[in-house]
C-alpha cells in the first residue's frame, strides 16, 4: 500500500492502541502526582548510570549497562509520560473501536514473548518494574507493530557525492496515527549495551525496538512497512522475530551496510518490510521478506523508499505520490540539508507525520523534529550524537 489501503487503516488502529497499553494504574515511587506536573513532561533526572536531558525541545535519554540495569533507568526516568499514557487508555481505545482490555493484545504478547531477544525481553522487564507498569501491555504494545501493517513513512538516502556537505545523507518522515498526543512523548534514546554497538533511537516511551536510529559506527536504518510482496511470503508469520527487535539487532551487531546484509540473513523475522539503510560510505535499501532480503542500491546517488518494493524478484511496485516526489532529486548536484527537508515535506503525510530527522552518519549527527504534525516544515534541532554515542564529555552546542 502507498497511499489508500482501507484495511492497513483499520489494523492501524489495533497497533495505535497497543501503544497505549502500556501500564495499568499502579502508584509510582518518586514520580510526582499527575497533579502536580505537567502531562507528558520529561524532567532532567539521573538515575544510576542513566540520564534524561533536554537537547531544544527534544527529551535525551542516555542507558549504560547490563539489559537489567538499561530497564531499570529507562523505567525511572521515562516513568511520568509512561503513566500519563496510561491515563488516557480506556477512552482513546475505546475511541477506536476496541475493548480497553481486550485479551487479543495480550495473546499477541504471549505468542511473541519467546521470539524476543532474551536480552531485550530482560530489559522489557525491568523497564515494568521500575517504572512500576504491568509488562503484559508493555510487551504487547511491542510486538503489536507487526502485525498493523502501516501504510506510511517516507525516506530519502544520497551518497556523498550528491550531497552539498560531501558526505552521506538520510533523511526519514515517521508517519503514524498521533491520537492527540503522541508527538509529545517523541524521545530519543542512547543505549550503551555491553558488549554492543552504542545507538541513539528514535522512539516513544516503552518501546524498546528501533523504527528509527543510528549506532556508533555511522550505520544507520529506518523500518518501512509494506504489505504485499511478490514471493509469496505471508504477511505475518508468528514465528520470526519482531520487525523492530530485528532493527536493533542490526545496529547493536553491525557497523556497515554489508553486516548488515549478513545478519539480516541469519535470522527469520514476523513480518516483510523495506530497510532503509546507510553507513557513512554507502546508501541501500533492503526489501526484507520471510523468505528473501533483497537489496536495492542507489540510482544515480540515490535512494528513495516508501512502502512497496520495487525489486524484480519481490515488486512490481505500485505507484506512490510520495515515491514519485522523492525520486525527482535523483541525479541532482550537491542537495543541501535544507533541500533534503523540503523534499521530505514534499512527502509529508498530514497528520500522520509525527516526526522528521536526518541522519548524517560521518558527522554522528541528528536533525529532528518532533511536535504538532505535520512537522516536516518545522525547524530541526541539532543533536550531537557523538558525544553521547562515543561516551565523551558532553560539547557545547
Amino acid at each position: 500500500m502507498c497511499e489508500k489501503n482501507r484495511s492497513a487503516r483499520s489494523v492501524c488502529r489495533l497497533v495505535a492502541a497497543l501503544l497505549l497499553l502500556f501500564a495499568a494504574a499502579a502508584p509510582i515511587a518518586g514520580v510526582a502526582a499527575a497533579e502536580e506536573r505537567k502531562p507528558f513532561e520529561f524532567t532532567p533526572a539521573r538515575h544510576g548510570e542513566g540520564s534524561l536531558e533536554m537537547i531544544g525541545n527534544v527529551p535525551v535519554v542516555v542507558v549504560r549497562g547490563t539489559p537489567r540495569q538499561m530497564g531499570e533507568q529507562l523505567g525511572a526516568l521515562l516513568a511520568g509520560p509512561l503513566h500519563d499514557m496510561n491515563e488516557r487508555e480506556e477512552a482513546i481505545v475505546e475511541g477506536f473501536g476496541l475493548p480497553a482490555h481486550s485479551p487479543l493484545l495480550l495473546s499477541l504478547g504471549t505468542v511473541l514473548a519467546d521470539r524476543v531477544p532474551p536480552a531485550h525481553l530482560a530489559e522489557m522487564k525491568a523497564v515494568a518494574k521500575s517504572a512500576g507498569i504491568r509488562y503484559d501491555f508493555l510487551l504487547a504494545g511491542n510486538v503489536g507493530y507487526d502485525i498493523a501493517k502501516i501504510g506510511g513513512c517516507s525516506a530519502l538516502l544520497i551518497d556523498g557525492a550528491h550531497s552539498a556537505t560531501g558526505e552521506v545523507v538520510f533523511g526519514r518522515n515517521m508517519d503514524f496515527p498521533n491520537l492527540g498526543f503522541l508527538d509529545r512523548v517523541g524521545v530519543v534514546v542512547v543505549y550503551h549495551g555491553q558488549g554492543k554497538h552504542a545507538f541513539a533511537s528514535v522512539t516513544f516511551p516503552g518501546y524498546l525496538g528501533c523504527l528509527s536510529g543510528m549506532n556508533d559506527a555511522g550505520l544507520a536504518v529506518a523500518q518501512l512497512e509494506v504489505n504485499e510482496a511478490g514471493d509469496g511470503s505471508p504477511r505475518f508469520d508468528p514465528t520470526g522475530t519482531p520487525l523492530s527487535f530485528s532493527f536493533r539487532r542490526v545496529l547493536e551487531e553491525c557497523a556497515t551496510v554489508e553486516e548488515a546484509e549478513k545478519l539480516l540473513g541469519t535470522f527469520h523475522r514476523t513480518s516483510m518490510c523495506n530497510m532503509a539503510i546507510c553507513d557513512p560510505k554507502t546508501v541501500a535499501v533492503f526489501e526484507l521478506t520471510h523468505k528473501d532480503v533483497m537489496r536495492r542500491e542507489a540510482e544515480a546517488g540515490f535512494c528513495a523508499c516508501t512502502n512497496h518494493f520495487r525489486t524484480d524478484r519481490l515488486g512490481p511496485p505500485r505507484a506512490c505520490r510520495r515515491y514519485e516526489s522523492l525520486s525527482q532529486a535523483f541525479g541532482s548536484d550537491r542537495l543541501s540539508l535544507a533541500d533534503v527537508q523540503h523534499k521530505l515535506d514534499q512527502a509529508n503525510q498530514g497528520e500522520l507525520t509525527i516526526q522528521t530527522m536526518i541522519f548524517e552518519p560521518a558527522a554522528l549527527e541528528l536533525r529532528l523534529a518532533l511536535g504538532a504534525p505535520p512537522v516536516s516544515a518545522r525547524p530541526l534541532q541539532a543533536i550531537d550524537l557523538a558525544p553521547l554515542l562515543k561516551g565523551e564529555a558532553k560539547r557545547e552546542r
